[in-house]
């Protein structure tokens, strides 16, 4: 008999509070162009609403490292928004397609959830000055 592995449950908020290890690679035309190693928080602002905060060190080519950090925040239906409240994109709750348009540059993105509690977010960056792949792998 088959059984339902519980890496395919549907993530919800509440899932990624708390402190995370994030590695990231940069990829330019198949090879690795720059790297982030840091942590990765969810933290909870009010009710149905958390502050994703990310802080490390960022190596690009030859440069660096240099602390580099972001901000968004994310809500109970899993929708990211920019610190100003400028919508990013929609979290696929069991992972999937995420899109973001900033003409002319397109973000398409991927969240895989089938490892959890690990977790990898990859995105596809393409416009006129633009072509690269970001990978973010979550870890506790």
């Amino acid at each position: 008999m088959l059984q339902c592995s519980k890496n395919f449950d549907i993530r919800q908020l509440k899932d990624f509070l708390g402190e995370w290890q994030l590695n990231r690679q940069i990829i330019e035309s198949k090879r690795v162009v720059g790297s982030f190693q840091g942590v990765a928080s969810f933290d909870l602002l009010e009710r149905g609403l958390v502050e994703y905060f990310e802080n490390g060190l960022f190596t690009f080519q030859h440069q660096g490292p240099f602390n580099a950090s972001q901000k968004y925040h994310w809500d109970e239906e899993l929708k990211v928004s920019f610190c100003d409240g400028r919508y990013f994109h929609h979290i696929p709750p069991m992972g999937g397609a995420a899109f973001f348009s900033c003409p002319p540059d397109e973000y398409k993105g991927d969240y895989d959830f089938r490892h959890w509690p690990n977790w990898r977010v990859s995105w596809s960056v393409r416009g006129p000055c633009k072509a690269y792949n970001l990978i973010s792998i979550y870890a506790r």
